[in-house]
């Protein structure tokens, strides 16, 4: 008698009688299948000088032409140029041939994402088709193909319905029904509204099964019933100093990054499409998010006396993240006037970075470090047309870091350039004046 029976007659419930072949490209095709017509502009955000390589330019910008390890390359009026990567903090690119390829296809293909990806030390892919066969998988959008090993995979799960896009997490659902500590890989199939876990070992995948070995048996799983994969891996926590990387359809921790106008491979194992490319974040493992951090003091004064003690104001009110833009995961802190936020400055901290947005109104941001008040801005912004401010503060011999963001006073000028003054009032609430918007802090990080 097989040993697993009441897993065996699941998955054979909802078995086919054969598998269908995998639709495999050859992986050197994929990796290839186009060179982008018009290169993609890259701008990049420079550090601090190292040994004159880079100079004292805040940012260079031009067609790119290559990413190795060690250098970025960059076409400019008098031919490439080289940039050392170590001088680099952040390099974004300018995707417009790229989103309109993307448009283009996926008006072909409206469908939309319906299959997340995630891989073993972090890191989330969402497309539209997963397959896998022998030691490779590829992940399909908007027609064009990401190959990567299988033994990078941790998880893939489908959405419920084709055609709907997963909200944050598609997985979330059928997580919470994995056994605490599995023995082995499971696949967990939908049962009415509820979902079954099967240990099996998995074989393959294609458009129409997921073939798995139960009990010696070969047993191909519709496709369609299936919820998602849970592969048993070894437990890899993400790895410190390790690059951030946003593609199209997600984001990956990487320690080595190569990019031409035929491909992007990262660790020299994951080949996306060169247009799939949208930042890299260099700085990464060398920074704190202000969003990862938990405030030592928050103090909120409604803009309205009297209404503190309504839990809907309230929440209103309070700052809170928000996403920004389409980006993968990326949040912002959003702080209404009359708000203070004190956090401890992380140890070997040395720079403040963030951009400030005002979306309306006129309101003052201050930003403190212990007792100085390095920054303050009156930011006049009208509707529709906000204002964008840098942020670069000097926390090296800082203990704390506090943002105040108030209503101004009628009689003080706007201003988008940091004076250094002496904080007369830190309590929310001091200032007076026009009545003004709330202020968004999008990359808010302390740098070494």
């Amino acid at each position: 008698m097989p040993k697993n029976l009441p897993g065996r007659l699941v998955l054979l419930a909802i078995a086919c009688v054969s598998p269908a072949p995998v639709a495999f490209a050859d992986e050197s095709a994929v990796a290839s299948s186009a060179v982008l017509s018009t290169p993609l502009v890259a701008t990049l955000e420079l550090g601090a000088p190292l040994d004159g390589a880079v100079g004292s330019e805040p940012s260079v910008s031009g067609p790119l032409e290559a990413i190795t390890e060690r250098t970025i390359r960059l076409r400019t009026a008098v031919g490439s140029r080289e940039i050392p990567t170590l001088g680099v903090r952040r390099l974004e690119l300018t995707t417009e041939e790229a989103d309109a390829v993307v448009s283009d296809r996926r008006a072909a293909d409206p469908e939309g994402d319906v299959v997340e990806v995630r891989f073993v030390g972090g890191g989330v892919l969402r497309g539209e088709r997963f397959v896998w066969q022998r030691d490779s998988a590829i992940l399909t959008r908007a027609g064009r193909d990401a190959t990567f090993p299988i033994e990078a995979v941790e998880l893939v799960s489908w959405s419920v319905q084709a055609g709907s896009r997963p909200a944050g997490s598609s997985a979330s659902a059928w997580l919470e029904a994995l056994p605490e500590r599995p023995d082995g890989d499971l696949v967990v199939v939908r049962r009415g509204e509820g979902f079954e876990c099967v240990e099996c070992a998995m074989l393959e995948v294609n458009d129409e099964h997921v073939v798995v070995m139960l009990d010696g048996e070969r047993i191909p799983v519709r496709r369609d019933r299936v919820a998602g994969l849970r592969w048993l891996r070894p437990a890899e926590s993400p790895a410190a100093g390790r690059l951030d990387v946003r593609v199209a359809g997600g984001r990956l921790p990487a320690a080595t990054v190569h990019w031409s106008p035929e491909r992007l491979v990262l660790d020299g194992r994951l080949v996306f499409p060169a247009e799939s490319l949208r930042s890299i974040d260099y700085a990464a493992g060398r920074t704190v998010r202000l969003a990862t951090l938990e405030p030592e003091r928050v103090e909120v004064r409604p803009l309205l006396d009297g209404t503190a003690d309504s839990p809907r104001l309230a929440a209103f009110f309070a700052p809170r993240s928000v996403p920004v833009t389409s980006g993968i995961e990326d949040e912002a802190l959003l702080v209404r006037p009359r708000t203070v936020m004190v956090w401890r400055v992380p140890p070997d901290s040395r720079v403040f970075r963030a951009r400030a947005v005002a979306g309306g109104g006129r309101t003052s941001l201050a930003i403190g470090v212990d007792d100085r008040e390095p920054l303050r801005w009156i930011l006049a912004a009208a509707p529709g047309a906000p204002v964008e401010c840098p942020i670069e503060i000097d926390v090296a011999a800082g203990r704390r870091l506090s943002i105040v963001v108030d209503l101004p006073d009628a009689t003080e000028p706007e201003n988008t350039q940091p004076r250094a003054t002496e904080p007369e009032n830190t309590e929310p609430g001091a200032a007076t004046g026009g009545l003004g918007g709330p202020v968004r802090l999008d990359r808010a990080v302390f740098e070494p």
